[in-house]
């Protein structure tokens, strides 16, 4: 049992009156926010869809669009939303992951939207209707586009026009460094692609070069020598 003794001296010619409340709380998890907000309901769709409307339909606005891009995932966890929520003191669409929010709070409590850093009481929570029935249909993408009528379509993003044009200009460059390696047909062919040192001309630009000691590796059972495409350079071991 506890015993709550409370002890004041009377005061003469003061008319001040003062009150001592005593409650009882209990701490609440997690879990119990997550119930207590999922039996407030949940807000219908038509209270997105009308928000969504009005937005994409102002003529006030300075910079008109047609469209607006929405993450499906938490911007808490970086993972995809389960229980979609915001405060209703927000003005932004974008919704946060219910579990992850408290679950954060539970730990520090900070209360404050990961969205536009307002302060987002428990209280002003509520379930948006709108995102969970889209996160319910929409499966495998992440984002979508919302338009002026109120309705959604998936984002698929643009693909990359340039894809595969390094490896492109990379086999380029290789056939730009090949050399052609023409052995006369007095020159025994090893049986295994050994390094030969020979005494060789290089014939570059028109103009003969004699250079020696030149270590060329020879590939085994090698047959003629193909004929050098133009612009090649080519090296006649003597």
């Amino acid at each position: 049992m506890n015993i709550i003794t409370v002890n004041w001296t009377y005061e003469f010619n003061n008319n001040d009156f003062y009150v001592i409340k005593v409650e009882i709380v209990k701490k609440l998890t997690s879990s119990d926010l997550l119930d207590r907000l999922k039996s407030k309901g949940i807000k219908p769709v038509e209270y997105t869809t009308k928000i969504i409307r009005d937005k994409l339909n102002e003529t006030d606005c300075e910079i008109a669009t047609d469209t607006l891009q929405v993450n499906l995932a938490c911007p808490l966890s970086r993972t995809r939303m389960t229980i979609p929520c915001r405060a209703s003191t927000c003005t932004h669409l974008q919704c946060f992951d219910a579990i992850t929010y408290l679950q954060m709070n539970e730990k520090k409590q900070t209360w404050v939207c990961p969205v536009c850093n307002q302060s987002c009481q428990y209280g002003s929570l509520f379930i948006d209707g709108y995102f969970l029935q889209v996160l319910e249909s929409y499966k495998d993408g992440s984002e979508i586009i919302l338009t002026k009528d109120g309705s959604w379509t998936g984002y698929v993003p643009p693909k990359d026009e340039h894809k595969g044009s390094k490896s492109a200009n990379a086999a380029a460059a290789d056939v730009a460094d090949l050399s052609i390696v023409c052995l006369d047909d007095d020159d025994p062919v090893p049986s295994t692609a050994a390094a030969t040192t020979k005494t060789a001309s290089v014939i570059k630009n028109g103009a003969e070069v004699k250079t020696s000691g030149i270590s060329i590796p020879i590939p085994p059972a090698a047959a003629g020598p193909p004929p050098p495409p133009p612009g090649i350079e080519e090296i006649f071991l003597g």
